[in-house]
């Protein structure tokens, strides 16, 4: 049986690296999505990733556990990253011609063009996706990709239930108006 989160961040906060290892494993593939998500760059997604683990470690002394979900407090870890990153650099980001996106297992049978047209609408909903202003993107992603609820990713934003359903809501209408034209 695993070890819960809150005495995983105890174990953490006293400078267990073993505990802090579990609870990087544990993350890891959530927080890379998150980030694959925001900038579809497989590299920086990484490099974020690490950066958030970085700062969690360098902080772990302030760690409350208990004071909430272990999760919301990490991606806002991982939230602050990409803000910073995003800011330094000035990141612009978009879909790489080189990334090679998530393609659906197609099984046995693979139709080449059912697979060629499942690229092409991966590609717009990368560009879609990238399109979308950063306070809207965010939430976008916690809440179709995390599976966040809104008032986890109120905590994670520093922003109202409201204000997040009304952020999630105007992105889902801005791809549907450039994918579908509505």
């Amino acid at each position: 049986m695993q070890p819960d989160d809150n005495y995983l961040t105890e174990r953490v906060k006293s400078g267990d690296s073993a505990a802090f290892e579990q609870l990087f494993r544990k993350y890891e593939h959530r927080l890379l999505n998150f980030f694959h998500k925001l900038c579809f760059n497989q590299a920086l997604a990484e490099d974020l990733l690490q950066e958030t683990f970085l700062r969690l470690w360098r902080s772990r002394h302030s760690l409350r556990p208990g004071a909430g979900k272990f999760s919301t407090y990490l991606f806002q870890i991982g939230k602050n990253c990409w803000i910073s990153h995003s800011q330094t650099r000035k990141y612009q980001s978009q879909a790489g011609a080189a990334e090679i996106g998530e393609v659906p297992d197609t099984g046995p049978h693979i139709d080449p063009g059912a697979l060629a047209e499942s690229s092409e609408l991966q590609e717009k909903l990368r560009d879609a996706i990238s399109s979308l202003p950063e306070e809207q993107r965010i939430p976008f992603v916690l809440s179709r990709y995390e599976g966040l609820t809104y008032d986890e990713i109120a905590q994670v934003l520093s922003i109202s239930p409201r204000t997040v359903e009304r952020r999630v809501t105007e992105a889902a209408r801005q791809l549907a108006r450039r994918l579908i034209g509505k």
